[in-house]
Parts: structure tokens; C-alpha cells; sequence
């Protein structure tokens, strides 16, 4: 009976170091790619990598920090995409980035978040605009509906006298 528990421990005790080591692996095998795709300029794709890597190890990360390593591709990676949303005004790459971001504090760091707060404000001055001009058509539309009244009046009127 000890000799069925021993074994029993010593095969729990393994998968354990197998599925560690597992996941060591795909983590490496997903930062190469990500690594691959970011030297081909594709950072969007490299982004898709080093995200998966932070959600497979998320558990590990959330309780002793993310790993330097994925840190860094991640940090560079998020750069890269920030830097292409801004030229674009792409404010969803800047949601995905902030949300990472907000879920591993690691993988930023200060130029990140400032050039974060600084493509969110870029966004509430786009809104703003938008707005703006929105509200302007929306006055001229105004006018114009007046005018037409107006007219009808006039047109109107001019029919009673005769």
C-alpha cells in the first residue's frame, strides 16, 4: 500500500514539473515568435504572441510579477503599437494596450503610461472635435429649416392679401 502512495505521489509530483516545464516551453516557442514578428515589423502580431504568453502564465504573473523577459518584448512591442495608433488615431490598439497595461503594471513602464495618457487625450480632443463639429452642422441645418419657414410665412402671407 506505501508503495502505491509513493507511486502515486512520485506521478503527481512529475506531471507537475512536466506541465511546468510545458509551459516554460510554449511561453519561450510564443516570445520567439513573437520576437520573429516583431523583427518583421508585424506588431500587431507580436503583440498576439506576447498576450497569449501573459495569459498562459497570468496565475504566476499575477502573484510573483511577470517574467523580465516577456516584460521587455511586451514593454517594446506595446511602443511600437502605440506609436503607429497615434500616426493613425487607432484607438482600439490604444484600449488592447491599456488594457494590458492595467492587468500586468510590469510590463510598463513610465514613457509607456505617459505616452498612454497622452494618446487617451489625443482621443477626448478627437471626441471634442467631432462633437463640436457636429453641433455646428447641427446649427446651420437649424438655420436653414428656419429659413424655410420663413418663407412658407411669407409665402403665406402674400396669398391672404390677395
Amino acid at each position: 500500500m506505501k508503495k502505491i502512495v509513493g507511486l502515486a505521489i512520485v506521478l503527481m509530483i512529475s506531471c507537475f514539473v512536466f506541465a511546468a516545464q510545458s509551459t516554460n516551453g510554449a511561453t519561450a516557442t510564443l516570445l520567439q515568435r513573437a520576437e520573429d514578428a516583431y523583427s518583421k515589423a508585424d506588431y500587431e502580431k507580436a503583440f498576439s504572441y506576447v498576450n497569449n504568453a501573459l495569459k498562459m502564465n497570468e496565475p504566476d504573473y499575477k502573484a510573483n510579477g511577470v517574467a523580465p523577459n516577456v516584460a521587455l518584448i511586451a514593454l517594446q512591442t506595446c511602443r511600437k503599437l502605440l506609436e503607429r495608433a497615434e500616426k493613425t488615431k487607432d484607438y482600439k490598439i490604444l484600449d488592447d494596450v491599456a488594457g494590458q497595461v492595467e492587468k500586468f503594471p510590469d510590463i510598463a513602464d513610465g514613457d509607456l503610461n505617459i505616452q498612454i495618457r497622452r494618446m487617451q487625450n489625443q482621443r477626448i480632443e478627437d471626441q471634442y472635435e467631432k462633437f463640436v463639429k457636429k453641433l455646428e452642422d447641427l446649427e446651420q441645418k437649424s438655420q436653414k429649416q428656419q429659413e424655410e419657414i420663413n418663407k412658407l410665412y411669407d409665402l403665406i402671407g402674400a396669398k391672404k392679401k390677395k
